[in-house]
């Protein structure tokens, strides 16, 4: 015991002696802008993304801990400098012995492997044996290591290896969604996409607030997760990917217009209405009705969105606007409801990671999210490399939660898979070299946001050049080309 305990006090006086020397490695609580990546003033400044966050950049306690916690990692027990990585965090979310998050006492949140140490991933996503074309008889995207062609006949485990391999001396740390099963038996952290709400609607056309949705979503999540939930390489679970967050899948109309007065999705917006408008006077006025009673509104087939008119030139257009921005904060709330419960039941174990927001976060679903997800996740694509400054600071602040960015790239037309990007995708850049430089600055600013805590390059294969097989998505996102060579400015 007294060996450990020696041990532990030297490791711990080496690594504050680093940390005192090197110092922060960038401003806590700062944006950053478009200034070209430096590395922190002292003799050989950290040189990984880690460090670009806070030096040292090998995960120990020292440095991070106040001296009076410190002064206790003697008689912790168990696994000393486990118990005293564990205490390095003013907030540590997640089961002990898988991915956690954590913000450490200077501010700055990390992922934390099951060993305790802090981690900034950088991970691509989409790393697959194949892709199929929407052209059948045209190029498809097959792996040069994989032995099936395009089928899942080959031989999965010896492809997963050599291409783990590959995917490490590009330089990422991980994978991100949409990655091949496989990789979940090999030691490399992975996350999952669960795509739980376009699963329900798949299988059924009801309502969140329909019981058939719960057991739906309940379903679907014990399918996916229950296998995985003692796998300690799985980082965590993604419950869905770029909901259309809006008036279109969840607004008010949606809830109400011709259903039944008796459905259980128009009595609960019904009951919504009753809250924000408490008398029958007072949403007469905002909406230029004239009901006599809350029963009246049974008659009704449609919500009465009118524009013009005695009320003016924009009706009752802000009333309908005040309730669609409650009711969407009203169904998130259940959404995650519903969705987390039915993770954790059949999965204890592992981060639920958001919702991967498409580009931009309503502030609405981020609030609903706070007291049910471990993260956010956002899919962001940008041609100048610029993070949008108001945005990133509004998810974290309405959450209270770390950010992962769930997808990034930059494309050009002079790949050598023929991809022109007839989709209009956007982060277009000038050509390769541009990509990688786009690639630099990009993970390199997101690794200086103390509340950022991965990105996810979306996607390790260039697509087809006659797009995807299910909607003809035709980009230069890829690591390696069609043929599955190395780009050499990316890698």
């Amino acid at each position: 015991m007294w060996k450990l305990l020696i041990g532990l006090f030297a490791v711990v006086l080496v690594a504050w002696g680093a940390a005192a020397w090197v110092g922060n490695g960038r401003e806590v609580g700062a944006l950053p802008g478009s200034a070209p990546v430096s590395q922190p003033s002292g003799g050989g400044g950290p040189t990984t993304l880690a460090g670009l966050r806070r030096a040292p950049g090998d995960g120990s306690a020292a440095g991070l801990i106040p001296d009076s916690v410190m002064s206790t990692v003697g008689a912790l027990g168990r696994t000393a400098m486990d118990r005293a990585n564990a205490a390095a965090f003013k907030t540590l979310k997640g089961r002990e012995g898988y991915w956690r998050v954590g913000q450490t006492y200077d501010g700055v949140w990390w992922f934390v492997s099951p060993e305790g140490k802090r981690e900034w991933l950088n991970t691509v996503t989409s790393v697959q044996p194949f892709q199929l074309a929407r052209d059948t008889a045209g190029v498809q995207y097959v792996s040069r290591d994989y032995d099936g062609g395009t089928t899942e006949s080959g031989n999965m485990r010896a492809w997963g290896e050599k291409t783990l391999g590959r995917v490490r001396g590009a330089g990422f740390k991980g994978l991100g969604a949409w990655s091949n099963p496989v990789f979940h038996d090999f030691e490399v952290p992975i996350t999952r996409d669960l795509n739980l709400w376009k699963w329900v609607c798949g299988q059924s056309t009801v309502l969140l607030f329909s019981p058939d949705w719960e057991r739906l979503a309940d379903s679907a999540a014990k399918q996916q997760v229950e296998k995985l939930r003692e796998n300690r390489n799985l980082v965590g679970y993604y419950l869905d990917n770029e909901i259309e967050w809006g008036d279109g899948l969840v607004g008010p109309r949606v809830y109400f217009d011709n259903l039944s007065p008796s459905d259980p999705n128009r009595r609960e917006l019904t009951r919504v209405i009753r809250e924000v408008w408490p008398t029958v006077e007072a949403f007469n006025v905002d909406w230029g009705t004239d009901l006599k009673s809350w029963e009246e509104m049974d008659s009704w087939t449609a919500l009465p969105l009118t524009f013009g008119g005695s009320r003016g030139r924009m009706g009752n257009y802000a009333a309908y606007v005040r309730l669609l921005e409650i009711w969407m904060e009203h169904v998130a709330r259940e959404y995650f409801r519903i969705t987390t419960a039915a993770v954790r039941k059949y999965d204890p174990n592992h981060l639920i990671l958001g919702v991967r927001f498409k580009n931009w976060a309503p502030i609405e679903i981020v609030r609903a999210s706070r007291e049910f997800t471990d993260a956010q996740s956002l899919n962001t694509y940008v041609g100048d490399a610029r993070m949008d400054r108001e945005m990133f600071a509004m998810i974290h602040r309405e959450s209270g939660q770390p950010l992962v960015i769930t997808e990034y790239s930059f494309h050009a037309l002079d790949g050598r898979s023929g991809n022109r990007n007839t989709v209009g995708f956007a982060a277009q850049v000038l050509d390769q070299r541009a990509r990688a430089e786009g690639y630099r600055l990009f993970t390199s600013r997101l690794a200086r946001v103390p509340w950022v805590i991965g990105a996810d390059w979306f996607q390790w294969a260039d697509e087809p050049p006659s797009g995807r097989h299910f909607d003809g998505e035709d980009v230069n996102f890829g690591i390696v080309d069609i043929d599955d060579r190395e780009y050499d400015h990316m890698v």
